[in-house]
């Protein structure tokens, strides 16, 4: 079994994916690092931009539903269908 997550991706993390979002299926009880992973291996240009040794590298924010997915610790957040998975460069200000 599967759920569909909606993953949304901005400025140069859109580049790879070819278009603003795309549907991921991934495995009934997969984390945001299974979607990550998958992401990284589907789309080439992605490779080794999301994940960092199981960590998402502090040049990625990750967003599972409009609140930050942590960047220590990707694989203790759930997927559930529908989730929408935002990934964005951070943002800094002045």
């Amino acid at each position: 079994m599967t759920v569909d997550v909606r993953v949304r991706a901005f400025a140069t993390l859109r580049d790879p994916l070819g278009r603003p979002e795309v549907e991921l299926a991934v495995s009934k009880g997969a984390a945001v690092s299974d979607a990550l992973a998958a992401l990284e291996a589907e789309y080439p240009g992605l490779s080794g931009k999301l994940l960092d040794d199981g960590e998402i590298p502090s040049t990625v924010t990750v967003l599972r539903n409009g609140r930050r997915v942590p960047g220590t610790d990707p694989e203790t957040v759930e997927l559930a269908d529908g989730d929408e998975l935002v990934l964005a460069p951070p943002v800094t200000g002045g």
